[in-house]
């Protein structure tokens, strides 16, 4: 996965075009606008095509004129995004964005028309979001307005925000070590862009929307499945290459001179999947099969509330993750889940709050969002519960971690987000006994011993370190997972403030694990790189995919 990603499924027809450009262009400076477009409709039961317009004021011929369809495999293809690169990297012209929302009734067609110029030398972001309000109203609005997610907006966008790219990350070893190695162009997390401020959804909105969403399929992607090598980031700044056998980079010393860990596409480290993985499935003990069927059929599964989302960029989101269970379909508590986004689902208050509080184990009141990306940094040592089978909890304690991943349609659509960081010796240790694993057993001891010999990375306190000659005492770990809006039931009884569950209190879930989990809220560091790149004043790329 790359940092800042959207996930699209648009077409791909002038792809050719937009590489010839790359590479005629590599050698000057960039120029850029990146129309951004979104919608907070149904794809596609209200929203079909989305028809894009490009143009050069006081030009005829348009720079694209090319209608997207929206149905079929490109059925969650918003938000999306088209580049447009100016052949004079000095332009700071104007450019017209016509985006025409096409219905299954084209008697509520609508075109949102945006106008935004271009920043020498930069690359800007101009939006452009089709509100399902549009529909009846986008005839209502003054001369220089249209309707928009708020009401009449201006037509004209200015002050247009940049898109950070290549910000700074862990040091590039393979990068810097002057023997002719090729640098792999590391993944790392979003960085927090400057200037980004808390938002509201609209003018004199109290910033109280909530979305709750639920895991609906887990991804480890292990071995002999390849799907790893996309999934998490690179947190050591090496791309380690076990086939240099003793002359590969590694950021620490593996145990037993053992041969240095594998890294995934563009230095991503998941040393969990693919020393791990196979072992750990091929055991019974946890199956990416098992995961996926608990969270099926509605017995549990990992939800996430989002609250003061301003739908577009926003610079102040809190996040909570809440365990939840008894996943089933409005109104009919015995059938399981229909993922349509009405689903009704129950916090597991036995590990989802602290003791005697409503406040939820893991929140994040600095998660951030920009450019159609969610990123938030869970506290330190997370607890990852998950139903390994049909009745037995497994619980991975992530440091370092974070979920990052699209975010669009107003906050309705969310996912795939990665969810990554590391796993500490002396951590996963503890958490061995989740497994079945009794602490003194043979089985624990040879497990406990192999996880030595796994380590890639080596941590101190929640900071990575590069440190060839020191022993490794991390494991980095990383896996994809979609989500699908629910209801969350999570009562409150008014006269003692204490949650009402419809549920067993206590939901099967083991009581003794330990869930005072502090508060999270670090920023983030990070690093987005564009994938819109094409010539403008006559070329377009096509949408991100």
């Amino acid at each position: 996965m790359n940092p800042g990603r959207v996930d699209l499924s648009w077409h791909r027809a002038v792809i050719a075009l937009a590489l010839a450009m790359a590479f005629g262009c590599a050698a000057r400076p960039v120029t850029q606008i990146v129309v951004r477009i979104d919608s907070d409709m149904a794809i596609p039961a209200e929203l079909e095509q989305v028809r894009v317009v490009v143009r050069r004021p006081g030009v005829a011929a348009p720079v694209l004129d090319r209608t997207f369809d929206l149905r079929g495999s490109d059925a969650n293809g918003l938000p999306g995004e088209v580049g447009v690169v100016a052949r004079n990297p000095d332009d700071r012209g104007d450019v017209i964005a016509e985006v025409t929302a096409i219905t299954p009734n084209v008697m509520h067609m609508f075109t949102q028309t945006v106008t935004g110029a271009f920043q020498p030398r930069r690359t800007v972001v101009m939006n452009v979001f089709l509100a399902a309000r549009c529909r009846t109203n986008d005839r209502n609005c003054p001369v220089g307005s249209a309707c928009g997610q708020c009401g009449c907006e201006p037509r004209t966008q200015t002050a247009l925000r940049e898109l950070v790219q290549d910000a700074s990350g862990p040091p590039r070893l393979d990068a810097t070590a002057g023997d002719g190695a090729v640098a792999c162009d590391p993944v790392h997390p979003l960085n927090r862009p400057s200037g980004l401020t808390n938002t509201q959804l609209c003018s004199g909105d109290a910033g109280t929307n909530v979305r709750v969403f639920v895991v609906r399929r887990l991804h480890f992607g292990w071995p002999p499945d390849i799907a790893w090598r996309n999934f998490g980031f690179d947190f050591d700044g090496v791309c380690t290459d076990p086939a240099q056998g003793a002359a590969a980079r590694i950021p620490c010393a593996p145990l037993g001179g053992t041969r240095p860990v594998e890294d995934g596409e563009r230095g991503i480290d998941n040393a969990f999947a693919v020393r791990l993985g196979q072992a750990i499935a091929a055991s019974g003990r946890l199956t990416e099969r098992d995961l996926n069927m608990n969270i099926e059929r509605g017995r549990a599964s990992l939800a996430m509330r989002i609250v003061d989302y301003g739908g577009s960029d926003d610079g102040e989101v809190t996040v909570d993750l809440l365990p939840v269970t008894s996943g089933h379909r409005p109104g009919a508590p015995m059938a399981p889940p229909t993922w349509d986004g009405n689903d009704e689902w129950y916090v597991d208050r036995a590990i989802a709050y602290q003791p005697g509080t409503l406040m939820p184990n893991v929140r994040v009141t600095s998660a951030f969002i920009y450019n159609g990306t969610l990123v938030a940094r869970l506290p330190s040592r997370t607890p990852i519960v998950l139903l390994a089978n049909g009745r037995d909890y497994v619980r991975f304690t992530l440091s370092g971690a974070l979920l990052q991943g699209p975010i669009g349609g107003g906050g309705r659509r969310l996912g795939p987000l990665d969810l990554a960081g590391y796993l500490p010796i002396a951590d996963l240790r503890s958490d061995l006994s989740s497994l079945g694993l009794c602490p003194g057993s043979i089985e624990y001891m040879v497990v406990s011993g192999f996880l030595d010999g796994a380590a890639d990375l080596f941590v101190e306190g929640d900071q990575v370190r590069v440190a060839p000659g020191v022993m490794c005492n991390a494991l980095s770990v990383g896996m994809n997972t979609e989500w699908t809006e629910i209801t969350l039931n999570d009562l409150v009884d008014p006269g003692t403030g204490i949650p009402i569950n419809s549920c067993n209190a206590d939901a099967g879930m083991d009581a003794g694990f330990d869930a005072s989990i502090p508060e999270g809220g670090a920023d983030v560091r990070t690093d987005v790189r564009s994938d819109a790149r094409t010539d403008a004043g006559a070329d377009v790329l096509p949408p991100r995919g």
